[in-house]
């Protein structure tokens, strides 16, 4: 009873480590590679989860493309499970259909090795309505060979036609290692 005990209390304070620096854009968008595309930091909006923050991705082409951004590149382990997650919305007159994330995925030299989840793996997030704040958690285990770098890439796809601009926000990104359940503790 005693080791049950010491147990609990040694694994009910632990607490996984968000591996992305500026995850929930409560006082800018540093540390996120916008690609030239237009990108705003949002100060009086945000998920229920962080508060305020928020970044704005916008697209005026409507040409059925995408635009994305990127966060900084993170050491991961090959083989190891992670746990991605994000809280997003669509703004009231935004032509964005849905919203969508994946991981990019290098080597120890930073050359691209892959993208897992990709479209086609991973849905698409879905919007019900405008201007709500939706969430979505999903895990992946990083199966692309030689991969020790990962980033996140948020995505917005713009409407096929319109004049409005395709906009989506993004908030509280989460990326962490599961190391406890899936690798036995090790």
């Amino acid at each position: 009873m005693k080791n049950l005990i010491l147990l609990i209390l040694f694994f009910g304070n632990v607490q996984a480590q968000n591996l992305l620096a500026n995850n929930s854009f409560d006082s800018d968008i540093s540390s996120w590679n916008t690609l030239g595309n237009t990108v705003q930091w949002i100060a009086n909006d945000g998920a229920a989860t962080s508060g305020n923050g928020c970044i704005e991705l916008r697209t005026a082409l409507n040409n059925g493309g995408w635009i994305r951004i990127e966060s900084e590149k993170v050491p991961v382990v090959q083989n190891y499970h992670y746990i991605l997650g994000i809280s997003y919305k669509r703004p009231t007159g935004s032509l964005s259909p849905y919203g969508y994330l994946s991981i990019y995925w290098f080597d120890q030299n930073d050359n691209f090795v892959g993208e897992y989840p990709h479209l086609g793996v991973k849905p698409v997030l879905p919007i019900t309505d405008d201007d709500q704040w939706l969430n979505d958690i999903s895990e992946w285990d990083n199966i692309v060979t030689d991969a020790v770098k990962a980033s996140v890439i948020l995505w917005v796809p713009s409407a096929d036609s319109g004049t409005n601009d395709a906009v989506l926000r993004y908030d509280d990104v989460i990326f962490y290692q599961d190391t406890v359940f899936v690798s036995g503790f090790d």
